[in-house]
């Protein structure tokens, strides 16, 4: 169960990463890509659909918070919550 809670870490950071990225490049983008998860694989991607990217897609805009002075910042709820859904955290 250990492992399985590391990889789930693991996999929030990697999300929590990539949302920053498009934070960081909102502006390089013409249109919102979508985030591409393959937690089997441990891949996360920003894509589109003709990008080839395999896993689950969702829009990045799921996984952001805007505050009232329209800064951008990753959901870490959303993305934790996202994550664990690709392991079973059952304890028995």
């Amino acid at each position: 169960m250990n492992d399985q809670r590391n990889d789930w870490h693991a996999l929030s950071d990697r999300i929590a990463e990539k949302i920053q990225e498009y934070i960081n490049e909102t502006d390089s983008w013409e249109i919102e890509p979508f985030l591409w998860v393959d937690g089997n694989n441990s891949e996360v991607n920003l894509g589109f659909d003709d990008d080839g990217y395999s896993g689950e897609k969702t829009p990045v805009s799921f996984f952001l918070i805007e505050d009232q002075d329209g800064t951008l910042s990753p959901d870490y709820d959303k993305i934790d919550d996202y994550s664990s859904g690709w392991f079973d955290l059952r304890q028995g």
